[in-house]
């Protein structure tokens, strides 16, 4: 639902699972308001690491290369690598102009202050394409939720959304009472989360890839659940965000913003394997048998439900976290008002 990479001659394997750094921070930018606030001139937005995910399509690129972009006067210039826990950060220090995130990490960003509104979708989920997979030693004994009791858990994070989210969720449907204070979550890089599973230090791992990934890389391991599992096709979703103050002293450049990439995400759904190739052509495909596309909202258009999902969680005891803001709703964390399909 975190990060980014460049070339380095980065080993396969690493290169891979850094793919969670990729999917949340493949939008991001320098503030820009004096080109952007008219709507005559070129619209320069700033991204990090544009075609940097080595196995997944990265919709910036797509639409550089289709020219929807261009269609809607907006040039794309990146700004090179992001890590994920700044990823909101640089947002709302005007490093960036905009930033896909996961619904849930901006809602408690926004539970915590950060001025930030998401103008459209970003990726949907389904059972082949996820957002996260969690996996144990082929062997192991933990077979469900309830085992989790007393387990250590790994991911990139401890703090918020789908890393902490959740296995705590899966926890807690498994029927454990106060997941928070009964399941030990671990942090660690991205690239050695499947290392410190197999060493012994945890007793699962949360990786950001699809099942089919982890089945190719990683043959010592199987899957226990996936977001898909526990939230269906709502608690994957991500969205794209702006800054309030951006996206109130600039309206037109985020209807232009919107139109472009509905059509951007509509192009890709109906296009898989162009896309594809064209990012075979234009990124950075470590091995391209490995790439895959995403499901992408239509038109851009924003589902309240996958934001409501984790207001619902984060108002359940022994989640990841209580909201400081109990009257929350999905338009404080996302809106379609500048979108015209919606």
């Amino acid at each position: 639902m975190k990060n980014m990479l460049t070339k380095r001659g980065l080993a396969l394997v690493t290169a891979f699972v850094l793919l969670a750094a990729v999917l949340l921070a493949s939008c991001g930018g320098g503030n820009n308001n004096e080109s952007a606030a008219d709507p005559g001139d070129k619209i320069v937005l700033k991204v990090g690491g544009v075609g940097s995910d080595p196995t997944r399509v990265d919709p910036v690129l797509i639409g550089i290369e289709k020219g929807f972009w261009a269609e809607e006067g907006i040039e794309i210039q990146d700004v090179g690598a992001i890590d994920i826990p700044q990823i909101i950060s640089a947002l709302t220090s005007g490093d960036t102009d905009f930033a896909l995130a996961m619904n849930s990490e901006a809602l408690m960003a926004i539970d915590n202050g950060a001025p930030i509104i998401g103008v459209a979708g970003g990726c949907v989920t389904n059972p082949e394409k996820t957002h996260m997979v969690f996996v144990v030693p082929k062997g192991s004994d933990i077979k469900s939720g309830a085992d989790l009791a007393g387990k250590r858990v790994v991911t990139a994070s401890t703090v918020g959304g789908c890393t902490a989210g959740f296995p705590l969720e899966y926890a807690r449907q498994g029927g454990v009472e106060n997941p928070i204070a009964e399941v030990s979550l671990l942090a660690a890089p991205e690239d050695v989360l499947i290392e410190t599973l197999l060493r012994g230090d945890a007793d699962v791992a949360g990786v950001h890839l699809i099942p089919e990934q982890v089945k190719t890389l990683y043959p010592d391991v199987e899957i226990l659940f996936t977001d898909y599992d526990i939230l269906q096709d709502t608690g994957g979703d991500t969205a794209i965000f702006f800054t309030k103050e951006f996206v109130e002293n600039n309206p037109e450049t985020i209807e232009k913003f919107d139109r472009a990439i509905g059509k951007i995400y509509n192009w890709i759904n109906e296009n898989n394997e162009e896309s594809i190739e064209i990012f075979k052509e234009k990124g950075l495909a470590v091995n391209p048998d490995l790439v895959w596309v995403a499901n992408y909202a239509t038109d851009g258009v924003a589902n309240p439900a996958g934001t409501q999902i984790w207001i619902d969680l984060f108002g359940k005891p022994g989640q990841v976290q209580e909201l400081n803001h109990k009257d929350l709703t999905p338009e404080d964390i996302v809106t379609n008002k500048y979108n015209d399909k919606a």
